[in-house]
């Protein structure tokens, strides 16, 4: 790709806005930079990068990072974990060619940013006792997050929502990545958790903690669990890349989803199922058919947990910009 053609020798800053023919939105037409769901790069005259993800199933996602042009070079930021990546590019013929990654063509009829995934705000944050990439839950009554621990098999934490510090703890034996409450008006109703790598997730009883429910062989990893009612209750693996629908009344698998992301947390409010994907997170419906219906994500936080408390979602999330675990109360409701 070149510069603009009558610089003169003078005019030699490779990153000014003026010399970049890269800016504007730009639609794949091969190949990819992030993953192969890549749709949409917009390149802006401020040095970012954007871009705009979408799975098969259309779980839309969104990678931003900053980029650098120097004579017939492209620098990424972020590609890999080496930090910085430098590709040869080349336009021509109305086609970018970047490496032997991808190939590009200019748009101006692609989608809006805003369109894409709606960008969420913080309304409250703050740091867990531990931190990981788990799943999380409110209690019945919503007084307390109940808070999953994947590092250790002796507790699970319960969490003030309002100064966010440790109040409690669920004793247990698991390594417990995903957390769930049942979804069910009883005074011993079942707390739900899972085991570090297992394709099993239990059921305890909330006052006695006694276990009651072991379920079926499930895909790896289960990474996240939601309630439906007194009845059933969804799991995630995340290694499998499948849903499953539990009955554990009729001790039954209702339904099983094959999805095209590594699924994480889940949580499941008002008829829909909240998924999230270790980066951000969709409310989808799973009948008759299973569709995802909007995406969301919060600026430069990797989602993994989610969690209601029957006003806004919260989630579990690694700020990669200060390097550490939030727990965060996002602006978004049902």
């Amino acid at each position: 790709m070149l510069l603009l053609a009558n610089c003169g020798s003078d005019d030699d800053n490779s990153n000014s806005t003026d010399n970049n023919l890269l800016i504007g939105q730009w639609r794949f037409i091969s190949g990819s930079l992030v993953e192969g769901d890549d749709m949409f790069i917009n390149f802006n005259s401020d040095n970012t990068l954007i871009v705009l993800r979408e799975t098969n199933l259309n779980f839309k996602r969104i990678f931003k990072t900053n980029y650098t042009i120097s004579e017939n070079q492209i620098s990424i930021d972020g590609l890999t974990q080496s930090g910085t990546d430098v590709f040869d590019y080349v336009l021509e013929n109305e086609i970018l060619t970047i490496g032997t990654q991808a190939a590009l063509q200019k748009t101006d009829t692609g989608p809006e940013v805003s369109s894409w995934i709606q960008e969420l705000s913080i309304l409250n944050s703050g740091n867990p006792f531990w931190g990981g990439d788990i799943d999380m839950a409110f209690n019945y009554d919503k007084t307390q997050i109940v808070y999953g621990n994947g590092n250790q098999s002796n507790y699970i934490s319960l969490i003030n929502p309002n100064t966010l510090q440790e109040t409690g703890l669920i004793e247990t034996t698991r390594s417990a990545y995903a957390v769930e409450v049942e979804k069910f008006d009883v005074p011993d109703r079942y707390v739900f958790q899972s085991d570090n790598g297992s394709n099993l997730f239990y059921g305890y009883f909330e006052n006695s903690n006694m276990l009651e429910i072991t379920s079926p062989e499930l895909g790896n990893r289960i990474s996240g669990l939601a309630s439906v009612d007194q009845n059933s209750i969804w799991a995630a693996s995340s290694n499998e890349a499948r849903l499953y629908l539990y009955n554990y009344s009729d001790n039954i698998i209702e339904n099983e989803l094959a999805v095209d992301i590594q699924p994480s947390g889940l949580d499941y409010q008002n008829g829909f199922l909240f998924i999230s994907d270790g980066n951000s997170f969709h409310k989808c419906q799973t009948i008759p058919i299973f569709e995802v219906l909007e995406s969301y994500y919060l600026e430069n936080i990797a989602v993994s947990g989610i969690a209601y408390d029957g006003t806004n979602f919260w989630v579990n999330g690694y700020d990669y910009v200060n390097d550490e675990y939030k727990i965060i109360q996002t602006n978004l409701t049902l």
